[in-house]
């Protein structure tokens, strides 16, 4: 009958096994209901990941915005030439050029760190709604590091923070979704919603103040990013 052989997979025979919980209280074996939660599982697995680095991105930013305020850390379109004079001083004998590059590298790190997961396709980068192709263009052409000037580096390091956040509760909710549904169907257009009625504005109160001051250098990443966030 309606669990017979020709019927799995169809409305009929996933309705009669619901009957067949509600009856007995047990779940029975449905091959395709057992995939099809084996994939939303995956999904919300990757999701979980994306979640996690976003996450560490965000303490990165955090880790770079310290050290880009130390004492000695060469900013501005000078800052390489600088660094590399500070460190020919120190092998010369003077000591005290020492301060700020020890800071100095460590951003060095930092930022080429961000640059690789910036280029990653499974960073979670491409997500529709994320960010404009200005701003990602942007934040891919120019990192924040030493050879930009304090002002455009703090600029850069809110729209990277703001990028991870709205990253960070957009995977959030797919991942609502997927528990609450334990199926990855409809998540597509579901997320194509929420991003649609949640832009990052919505999420990140601060978005429209920073893509304001960012607007010029946006426009122009050849601009040294010299220009602070308003407020």
């Amino acid at each position: 009958a309606i669990l017979g052989p020709g019927k799995r997979g169809t409305p009929e025979f996933r309705e009669a096994l619901l009957e067949l919980r509600r009856r007995s209280g047990r779940t029975p074996m449905d091959p395709y209901e057992t995939t099809r939660q084996q994939a939303a599982g995956k999904h919300a697995e990757t999701l979980g990941t994306q979640i996690d680095a976003a996450q560490n991105q965000l303490s990165s930013l955090d880790q770079l915005e310290t050290l880009l305020a130390s004492p000695g850390v060469p900013q501005g379109a000078l800052g390489d030439w600088i660094l590399e004079a500070k460190r020919l001083g120190v092998q010369l004998g003077f000591g005290n050029l020492r301060e700020g590059i020890g800071e100095a590298e460590a951003i060095q790190t930092i930022t080429n760190r961000m640059a690789l997961a910036v280029r990653n396709p499974d960073s979670g980068e491409g997500m529709p709604g994320a960010l404009s192709d200005a701003d990602r263009r942007f934040l891919m052409s120019i990192p924040p590091g030493i050879t930009r000037t304090p002002e455009g580096n703090k600029l850069i390091i809110q729209l990277m923070r703001e990028r991870e956040q709205y990253k960070v509760a957009a995977n959030q909710e797919a991942l609502r979704f997927i528990q609450k549904n334990r199926t990855t169907d409809g998540l597509r257009e579901y997320m194509t919603r929420w991003m649609s009625e949640n832009p990052m504005a919505r999420i990140v109160p601060t978005h429209q103040a920073t893509r304001e001051a960012a607007a010029p250098v946006i426009a122009d990443p050849r601009a040294n990013a010299a220009q602070t966030r308003p407020g």
